[in-house]
């Protein structure tokens, strides 16, 4: 047997091991409080004790991997986050402190904005945003998440991702009362308008958002844009612009591709599953290759459709149209106004494999509660899309019984989805 010879562990071999280790990531603090007192000054560490006094300025001394705790208190200053990125096993955290209130106000709804631009691996976490043109901007950048954080009156849009960012997270915020001032008011916004130059955001998943008062949609997904997915949204009170009068936009809308000037020649391949649409004008509209199913639409106003689907520019991608409770009358339950489409498992119309709505099927439609009675007609009367749609709106399987049910839930499925803002009407 040949054994390794040992060599000593030298004070030097330590010391080499010791400077070849990652530094750890570091906790500062910004509190404006003035107790205890702070100061923007290189002599101040940052710390709870001896904090910084802006945002801005303990962004510009962190590190990547650290994590700025912001005390309670109101901020008034255009936030502009472009460093320090972090990584995938440590990103930068920017957060309210935990179980404070803080505010980052702007100096009126026709200016400014708080932005996360040209960085990696950025956790935003807990804010108040407000009296701002817009309200949070993510531009060219990557592996961002932005939760727990409240965007009202603003100018214009709540929350915007374009410039070609990618796989960005938008989840648990609520987003209210946009445009303000003038031009857009949509709640969320992925994408640009611009069509000679698309941009190509991609994987943004817009998750777990409760979105009512906006003058625009709720959540827009717009033209370029692919891989997007939202999910388990509350979106209610959009489109209160009178302009919008017609079907040519949803409170959560797909826009059309871009052909003949795509750069993604595939399909978009959007995902809409899981939301709670109502008390809106139109529900949801497919405008391009996108799946949309376990979604419940109700209570749309008298002149829209629930789920709308299209094609304004010629192309091929289906729009599939799966499990979804649309209670309205089927004639504007789902409705086909072009583009190839795929509808099946659905309660709102009377095509083959779907059903008309009925009020015998919900357990409490009054209070919201659309899960099936037992005994009802969409019970184990679907096809088999499980391949597709394995489970329902609350995560249930569609598996364990098949075939499956018609609409958003299986029968028995679990507790009700949280209630919508009282102070949502009906428009």
């Amino acid at each position: 047997m040949i054994r390794e010879k040992l060599l000593p562990f030298s004070a030097a071999t330590l010391a080499i091991c010791i400077f070849a280790s990652p530094s750890a990531a570091g906790t500062f603090y910004v509190d404006n409080s003035g107790s205890p007192a702070c100061s923007n000054s290189s002599t101040t560490s940052g710390s709870a004790a001896t904090p910084w006094c802006t945002i801005s300025y303990g962004i510009s001394r962190i590190a990547g991997g650290d994590t700025l705790n912001v005390k309670a208190g109101t901020y008034s200053e255009d936030v502009f986050i472009n460093r320090p990125a972090g990584t995938a096993a440590a990103p930068t955290v920017v957060r309210a402190f935990p179980g404070d209130t803080v505010t980052i106000r702007g100096a009126g709804v026709d200016s400014g904005r708080v932005k996360i631009e040209n960085t990696s691996h950025i956790t935003f976490d807990g804010f108040i945003i407000t009296n701002f043109n817009q309200g949070l901007h993510v531009n060219g950048s990557s592996n961002i998440i932005v939760q727990n954080t409240k965007v009202h009156h603003v100018g214009q849009e709540g929350i915007h991702v374009q410039f070609n960012s990618s796989f960005v997270t938008i989840q648990n915020n609520v987003v209210h009362d946009t445009r303000q001032w003038q031009f857009n008011g949509e709640g969320i916004y992925v994408g640009s308008g611009s069509t000679a130059a698309p941009d190509n955001s991609h994987h943004v998943t817009v998750r777990g958002n409760i979105v009512y008062n906006v003058n625009d949609e709720a959540v827009e997904i717009k033209p370029g844009t692919h891989d997007c997915i939202v999910e388990g949204n509350d979106l209610s009170a959009a489109l209160l612009d009178p302009a919008y009068s017609g079907a040519g936009a949803g409170t959560i809308e797909i826009n059309e591709s871009i052909n003949g000037n795509q750069v993604w020649s595939s399909n978009p391949n959007h995902v809409v599953r899981n939301n709670v649409v109502h008390n809106t004008k139109m529900g949801i509209r497919a405008g391009t290759g996108v799946t949309v199913y376990n979604n419940i639409v109700h209570s749309i106003n008298s002149a829209f459709p629930g789920i709308f689907a299209n094609n304004l520019n010629g192309d091929s991608y289906v729009r599939r149209i799966y499990h979804n409770t649309v209670d309205l009358p089927s004639s504007r339950a789902i409705v086909l106004a072009g583009g190839a489409t795929d509808v099946k498992n659905n309660i709102g119309v009377t095509t083959m494999n779907n059903v008309a709505t009925s009020d015998s099927y919900y357990v409490n439609k009054a209070g919201g509660n659309y899960r099936l009675m037992a005994g009802s007609v969409p019970i184990n009367a679907g096809i088999d899309l499980t391949e597709i749609v394995p489970t329902d709106i609350e995560g249930a399987s569609r598996l364990a019984t098949l075939p499956p049910d018609l609409g958003a839930y299986e029968f028995g499925a679990g507790e009700l989805p949280p209630a919508p803002p009282t102070s949502v009407l009906l428009q």
